[in-house]
């Protein structure tokens, strides 16, 4: 009967239904009571009862095809409880029993004596036999019509074909109904995800906001203390005649002034400045001198362990040793009555590239669960005596340098894996470090701001240097050109990076180049997140003089410069 299954002609309709007319009269009438349904679960509890009424059977299930399988939505007969409650549902797979296997094949089927049916599955009654037509639209089954008798070979031929003729009315609607089922359904879930992320941003921004109000109130205390040292000292030195005592005021002004210079640089580090100015370093050495210096006076043992051959790449020294340094006194604070620290270093290689990988592990108590998720805040800190920039800074350097750093799972102490690039790169030429002869040696400085203008040319001509200094790049540009014509050329000059509402070090060392190609320069910003500072060579500069600078800074600075090799750099463009 499955393969050459098909509707009858309603005209040889027998049995329950006496002529045609009658049959088309059910038909009208079923399909008219559909067409009064508004919402899926009416249209099929419409549908289930209309087949006991039109068709007198003992029982109707209407199935649907969904995700777990053929589900009962709505029953008539023994399967209906009160108002409109399925006894018992349950959930056929697709394929299982009568109603699985119609709802796979799409082939209605009429099984006279469920007795020696195999695939019978028994619900609420055991049945002696039983009706089972698909639901199809557009070629797809999307549900299953089924009923049982409790008579042998209760359902006749023509009782099927109503049947069939039913679940054919019917498809349209429920597919529509579906649809609209699943509009809604969609709806309502795009509805509760984008409350769930209005309030996922909105607890975000408190979690911001907070930080945001720790790290400002962290940081207007230490400049409050660093302030309080340099005014306090620099008024008790105005009011003071003592040459000894002035200069021990002075001194301590000075250090309170390496301490904010301090901080300054650990803030940029994870603001939107502090990019890594990178020269090529060989980091087990870097990681050996940086931890043995941090770890001076404490009880704490030192072990590195290299493993195999580590390779020559390319980082920030400063802001490397920083990290070490960090990491160095999380360990002295987490065990003050000493223990070993262990540094391992390896070489790996996976998917995402070549790696120099860092493990620092010590034996101190390790870190709270409570605290797992907050360590790299900044201003967060479970230390008596910490300042919570620490591990901050640590973060935002390794990310910087296309790296990470996280907390390894250890079972005693703490672990911290810094992972940074493995990059290969050809040795640098070592600088000549012979004295730099200062006689004669001419510099002009571009400087907007007065005091700092003065202080440059005060420090220079201290060293010897014979210096003329201007505000801005035009100034600059002619002082340059009249000198250099007169026989008196500038042996460098130092351009600050950013002159506002004039010409800055950028575009005038291109002016400058295009008088002298081989003109020395040297650019002095506070601004590191200008690529200049980043890589002062690729713009046509010798060095940089990264503001705040001391006048050790700046005596280095210029005498790398003046004694380099004779070999300029190429801008680029």
């Amino acid at each position: 009967m499955k393969g050459d299954w098909r509707i009858p002609d309603l005209g040889a309709l027998h049995h329950h239904v006496e002529d045609p007319l009658v049959a088309l009269g059910h038909l009208t009438k079923f399909a008219l009571s559909m067409l009064r349904q508004n919402t899926l679960e009416d249209l099929l509890w419409d549908i289930a009862q209309n087949v006991g009424d039109l068709l007198g059977f003992e029982d109707c299930v209407v199935y649907l095809l969904e995700s777990e399988g053929l589900v009962q939505h709505a029953a008539f007969g023994i399967k209906h409880q009160e108002g409109r409650q399925i006894r018992n549902k349950i959930v056929i797979p697709l394929g299982a029993g009568l109603v699985g296997t119609v709802a796979k094949t799409g082939v209605p089927e009429r099984i006279p004596d469920l007795s020696a049916e195999p695939r019978y599955i028994q619900d609420e009654f055991a049945g002696r036999s039983e009706l089972t037509v698909p639901i199809s639209y557009e070629g797809r089954v999307i549900g299953v019509l089924d009923s049982e008798s409790s008579q042998l070979d209760g359902f006749t031929e023509t009782e099927e074909a109503l049947f069939v003729a039913i679940a054919t009315l019917a498809a349209p609607r429920i597919s529509s109904a579906l649809a609209v089922r699943d509009r809604d359904w969609a709806e309502v879930a795009l509805a509760e995800a984008e409350e769930a992320h209005r309030l996922q941003e909105k607890a975000e921004q408190e979690v911001r906001v907070e930080c945001l109000g720790q790290l400002a109130g962290g940081i207007a205390h230490d400049f409050d203390n660093f302030l309080t040292a340099i005014l306090g000292n620099v008024s008790l030195a105005r009011t003071t005649a003592s040459l000894d005592e002035n200069t021990e005021l002075l001194l301590e002004a000075e250090s309170a002034c390496e301490r904010a210079k301090g901080l300054t640089k650990q803030l940029l580090t994870f603001a939107r400045g502090g990019n890594p100015v990178k020269t090529t370093g060989d980091i087990v050495k870097l990681a050996g001198e940086s931890f043995r210096f941090a770890l001076r006076g404490s009880q704490v043992a030192l072990r590195i362990e290299v493993e195999g051959t580590i390779p020559t790449s390319s980082f920030d020294s400063g802001q490397i040793s920083q990290v070490f340094h960090n990491l160095a006194l999380n360990t002295v604070q987490a065990m003050p009555q000493g223990g070993q620290l262990t540094v391992r270093i390896r070489h790996t290689d996976d998917d995402s590239g070549s790696w120099i990988e860092l493990e620092i592990h010590d034996l101190g108590p390790g870190i709270a669960p409570e605290a797992r998720q907050r360590l790299f805040e900044p201003y967060y800190t479970t230390k008596a005596h910490g300042t919570g920039l620490g591990l901050a800074t640590s973060f935002s350097i390794a990310r910087r340098h296309g790296g990470s750093i996280e907390l390894k799972d250890v079972e005693a102490g703490a672990c911290f894996l810094l992972r940074l690039p493995a990059v290969e790169l050809a040795e640098e030429e070592v600088s000549d470090r012979q004295a730099v002869s200062v006689s004669g040696r001419r510099i002009l400085i571009m400087e907007d701001v007065v005091s700092v203008r003065r202080v440059l040319q005060r420090g220079l001509e201290s060293l010897g240097y014979e210096v003329v200094a201007v505000s801005e790049g035009v100034e600059c540009l002619e002082r340059f050109t009249v000198e250099r014509d007169q026989g008196c050329p500038f042996d460098l000059v130092i351009l600050d990076l950013t002159i506002p509402g004039g010409i800055g070090g950028r575009l005038t060392v291109e002016r400058l180049r295009s008088i002298q190609p081989d003109v020395l320069a040297i650019v002095s910003s506070g601004y590191s997140s200008d690529p200049v500072l980043a890589d002062p060579a690729r713009f046509g500069f010798r060095a940089r003089l990264q503001k705040p600078f001391s006048m050790a800074d700046l005596e280095r600075v210029v005498g790398e410069v003046l004694r380099a090799p004779a070999e300029r750099p190429e801008p680029e463009g």
